[in-house]
């Protein structure tokens, strides 16, 4: 049986397929991205617009799957506060073009480097030449989506404690 969220419904949302829990993570992903992509329209010359996309879309979902894991992991509060930080240093300040010319060689470890440098390739360049970092990006995005789904079947099978107080659902 699938976990069930807040007020019975199943946890990975109406019709949801795959692992509980992995589909609010996604929509929000896609959400956050086509925000953000609204945003760079008006103020970006992207030279190509279908990579810088799919790039975008690549580090909304590795660092949805992050939250994934860290939220249970650390709970709701340090998670949010851990959450914000990681792509922050990853992103924000590792890989970013404004402080170095290229990203420092430990930089090259963390989650958003494949996909951040697929952006910068999509925004700057006239055709695709990171498949190298594409496969890092997948490669990230396949071991946290299993981490993921492994974390979630766990918990949504993790039998809840009842008070002695609660009422039972019939």
């Amino acid at each position: 049986a699938r976990g069930r969220g807040a007020g019975g419904a199943p946890a990975g949302g109406p019709g949801a397929g795959g692992p509980p829990g992995l589909s609010l993570p996604a929509w929000a992903a896609l959400v956050a991205t086509a925000v953000s992509l609204a945003v760079s329209a008006t103020v970006s010359d992207v030279r190509q617009w279908g990579v810088y996309i799919a790039a975008n879309v690549l580090v909304a979902a590795t660092y949805a799957l992050i939250g994934v894991l860290i939220g249970p992991l650390l709970g709701r509060v340090a998670g949010v506060f851990i959450a914000f930080l990681i792509p922050f240093v990853d992103l924000g300040i590792s890989q970013s073009p404004m402080l170095r010319a290229t990203p420092a060689a430990w930089a090259h470890f963390l989650p958003g480097y494949g996909a951040g440098q697929i952006v910068m390739n999509g925004l700057l360049a006239p055709s695709f030449d990171e498949a190298r970092s594409l496969l890092i990006a997948l490669a990230w995005l396949a071991v946290l989506a299993t981490a993921a789904a492994l974390l979630l079947g766990r918990t949504a099978r993790t039998p809840t404690r009842r008070t002695s107080g609660a009422r039972s659902e019939s």
